[in-house]
């Protein structure tokens, strides 16, 4: 299935390319063999990027909480979009996935907006993402990790994620950016959308690292989600 990962989080333009992710099971002799060695594969060609998933590499990076992984389990909830694979394994995994949630899932999401805002302070990874690019992610992946935290769902679409958590800047800076409008142009109440967002977003931040710390759930050694997608595996096989 064909996707714009610009699409399904929301702050898609016509510059926006395509994602096709999929994930596949080895078949039993494949599974079983000792030499048979599956890896995630990702290749680019005619503007589409393209990634598979091993069935075990897939629900390894889930059992950690692995921020793509989840995303793209929770992405194939819309119909023409996101993961390929079986609907109904799909929902099974899901229903998992959320009975089974742990503080990795949050530390995932702090961890990855740390490493944003080391984007933000490098002057070529500025030049190359444009600072509008890197704030829609820095909200995106915060409100994601306090949607987790307070409602245990996974919303990976920041329209959908405004809907849950209400911020002052997230929909101007949106609109800005869809709009092909520069934040140095955009001047809200004698400031610029990019300070307010920036100011906004580390907020957030701070939010989600005293939400972490009250929340009472497992840390990720010590869930029971990799025993529930391990029995998971096994009974495809076993079937």
């Amino acid at each position: 299935m064909k996707e714009s990962r610009a699409n399904a989080y929301g702050w898609d333009t016509e510059k926006s390319d395509l994602d096709v992710r999929h994930v596949y099971f080895p078949t039993i002799q494949q599974a079983l063999s000792i030499f048979y060695g599956a890896n995630t594969k990702q290749f680019s060609a005619d503007n589409i990027d393209h990634t598979e998933y091993p069935i075990r590499q897939f629900l390894r990076l889930l059992a950690k909480g692995n921020g793509n992984a989840t995303n793209n389990l929770f992405e194939a909830s819309d119909s023409n979009l996101g993961l390929y694979l079986d609907k109904a394994k799909v929902k099974q995994l899901q229903k998992i996935v959320l009975s089974h949630l742990h503080l990795g899932f949050l530390a995932h999401c702090t961890g990855y907006d740390v490493h944003l805002q080391k984007d933000m302070e490098n002057e070529t990874r500025l030049e190359r993402y444009g600072e509008q690019k890197l704030l829609l992610n820095r909200y995106k992946i915060l409100l994601e990790g306090l949607i987790i935290a307070d409602h245990k769902e996974v919303v990976y679409n920041l329209r959908k994620q405004l809907e849950y958590i209400k911020t002052s800047w997230g929909t101007e800076l949106l609109d800005t950016y869809q709009e092909g409008q520069p934040l140095g142009e955009t001047v809200i109440r004698d400031y610029t959308c990019a300070s307010r967002s920036l100011r906004e977003v580390e907020q957030l931040h701070h939010k989600l690292a005293e939400r972490i710390q009250t929340i009472k759930w497992p840390a990720s050694h010590e869930s029971t989600l990799d025993l529930a997608l391990d029995k998971w595996h096994i009974n495809h096989y076993a079937k």
